[in-house]
């Protein structure tokens, strides 16, 4: 229906931005975000990297159908070797 609106007002193809938390630090992003796309704008590593969405985490099999909603609170995981 927001969008409807949109396009009614001669708005197309504007991006609605939102506020998410990533590592604890509030990140403006464009609505819809995956969590795909949060891993490549911050340029992760394709291994050894968990992602965890509002304390549940989220296989890397769904990261590129898992949107991201306002005020999501987003934990990033990198493995690390040592001992």
């Amino acid at each position: 229906l927001y969008l409807l609106s949109l396009q009614h007002l001669g708005v197309r193809n504007k991006f609605v931005r939102m506020k998410v938390l990533v590592n604890n630090k509030e990140k403006e992003v464009n609505s819809p975000f995956t969590i795909h796309d949060l891993s490549t704008d911050l340029q992760l590593s394709q291994q050894g990297i968990a992602i965890a969405v509002n304390n549940k985490m989220i296989p890397r099999t769904e990261w590129e159908q898992y949107s991201l909603q306002e005020n999501d609170q987003v934990v990033i995981i990198k493995a690390a070797c040592g001992g």
